[in-house]
């Protein structure tokens, strides 16, 4: 897995949002659960991540 900050890592009084990417690729069919953390002083913020890896022609189909 890859994690992304495209509009940088910081938050402040301007910024109450954080955009995070995450990206994951497979060769061989795969699927997870996992859970993502971000830590700061205070408190631990987690998000529940799923994704699947499917190398077949059918599933991706739609995306040719």
């Amino acid at each position: 897995m890859d994690v992304k900050f495209p509009e940088g890592k910081n938050l402040g009084i301007t910024r109450s949002k954080l955009k995070v990417e995450i990206l994951f690729i497979n060769k061989k069919p795969l699927s997870f659960t996992t859970r993502l953390e971000f830590i700061d002083e205070a408190r631990v913020y987690s998000i529940n991540i799923s994704g699947t890896t499917d190398n077949c022609l059918f599933t991706n189909f739609a995306y040719l």
